[in-house]
């Protein structure tokens, strides 16, 4: 699991560096460090490097959801907007019944999903880079 994080940063990192053009280089450059922050989740396991794990996962998380709402559509920084507030609670701990891990995945989850969606428009030629 450790190198699929790794793998999945460096290809996050490495297309927002590849995609140019009209997207907006802050919403890029977020999306950068999202990747690199999950490269350090993958180079560092929860169980023996927590300090570098949570600290790869928070600029992961927390840059993800600003490259969305930098970089989507209005329905993307809807989204970004709700990964953020998932985040910020994950890391008050107030989960509500979705639990640490509910609330992980309402964090975490919308960036690939964004992803997806952005490659698949791109390759429709409906986006320009």
């Amino acid at each position: 699991m450790n190198a699929s994080f790794f793998g999945q940063g460096l290809l996050i990192s490495g297309g927002a560096l590849l995609v140019g053009g009209q997207f907006a280089k802050l919403g890029r450059g977020f999306l950068v460090a999202s990747g690199l922050g999950l490269c350090a989740v993958g180079l560092a396991p929860e169980d023996t490097r927590s300090q570098v794990h949570f600290a790869g996962a928070a600029v992961h998380l927390a840059c993800g959801g600003l490259g969305m709402i930098f970089l989507g559509p209005k329905v993307s920084r809807t989204i970004g907007i709700v990964a953020l507030a998932a985040l910020v609670l994950l890391a008050t701990k107030t989960v509500g019944p979705f639990g640490l891990g509910g609330m992980e995945r309402l964090a975490g989850y919308p960036l690939p999903l964004f992803l997806c969606a952005a490659g698949a428009r791109l390759l429709r030629g409906t986006m320009n880079p």
